[in-house]
């Protein structure tokens, strides 16, 4: 599950990317995961302001994908991301849906929203980053730094945002969606 989301922490409204996925198996065999979260401030936002969330979690080397140590603070600056993935077009989505239009159409959607959340249900031969990086190309740099997403959404926390949630067919949150692709 990769996601952004916005979390308030008194009166600031904190950003953080993060990954959690499979990391082998515990004692008992029973498979383990990890979390890396990663908490970006003002000064981040400054900086990397041409990237998107999504084009942040998409470089590689952004997490740390196994970990055999105790919990620990890491510094990663990534102001030296590489432009060059960093698209307008949505050939993902034509794959996917068989017409591009459908990222703009989305977006639509998600702006004209009540309460700005949109839920996605996919199919798991369907990669969602791919398609919320496309997605976000199409929002101003502004926008794209307040638009909240899960590629495996299963819950909302308390005192965070998620808008546009990403859920795998078949999960119990799947009755909450309205779009299916």
């Amino acid at each position: 599950n990769y996601s952004f989301v916005k979390l308030k922490a008194g009166e600031e409204w904190l950003r953080v990317i993060s990954r959690i996925g499979l990391n082998g198996l515990d004692y008992s065999g029973r498979p383990n995961k990890i979390a890396h979260f990663i908490c970006l401030d003002d000064d981040d936002l400054d900086e990397c302001h041409e990237f998107s969330p999504a084009h942040i979690i998409s470089e590689q080397n952004t997490f740390v994908e196994s970990w055999e140590e105790g919990s620990q603070f890491l510094e990663k600056d990534f102001c030296d991301l590489s432009l060059d993935a960093v698209t307008s077009s949505t050939p993902y989505w034509e794959e996917v849906t068989g017409d591009g239009g459908w990222a703009s159409h989305f977006i639509e959607q998600y702006q004209d929203s009540a309460d700005s959340q949109i839920n996605i249900v996919y199919d798991s031969h369907i990669d969602p980053l791919r398609l919320i990086l496309e997605a976000m190309s199409l929002l101003s740099s502004e926008d794209q730094w307040d638009t909240t997403f899960s590629t495996y959404f299963n819950g909302a926390s308390l005192n965070s945002t998620c808008n546009w949630r990403f859920i795998l067919r078949g999960s119990k949150y799947q009755e909450l969606s309205l779009i299916h692709i």
